[in-house]
């Protein structure tokens, strides 16, 4: 009596079906992480041009010294321009007080920008206000 065995091992076309679909799940879970890094830097990169932009907007104490555009570099690969414009102005309730307040007060607009550059091409945030402050002697 012959005895054949039952016991079989995986063929080729199984293991080659195996593999394949391994690695497509591979690529898809390197895809989620490549793409969760991404936007991580993203992420990390506009939070910096925020706080860069908010510095800006706070150092502006009196916009009527800074009407017109301004820019510079923020280091790190970040660059700035400032925008300043008079929009109107309202007389002093009291000349006769002095001081830099005596000729009335200004309505300035600001838009501070913050620009840099990732792997897909340059960025920019732009962060808009208006701002008080003095009517120079000239006027603004």
């Amino acid at each position: 009596m012959k005895r054949t065995s039952d016991h079989r091992g995986f063929t080729v076309i199984e293991v080659m079906v195996a593999l394949v679909v391994t690695l497509i799940a591979l690529d898809v879970l390197f895809g989620g992480i490549v793409t969760s890094l991404r936007t991580a830097h993203t992420t990390v990169s506009l939070d910096i041009a925020i706080s860069r932009a908010e510095s800006h907007l706070a150092a502006m104490t009196d916009p009527s010294l800074a009407v017109g555009e301004r820019q510079g570099d923020d280091g790190q690969g970040y660059r700035w321009r400032t925008r300043v414009a008079f929009l109107g102005s309202s007389r002093a309730p009291s000349a006769a007080r002095g001081g830099p307040w005596a000729r009335g007060t200004g309505l300035y607009t600001v838009s501070v920008a913050i620009f840099w550059h990732d792997g897909r091409g340059e960025r920019r945030f732009v962060l808009d206000s208006a701002r008080l402050g003095t009517v120079s002697a000239s006027g603004p």
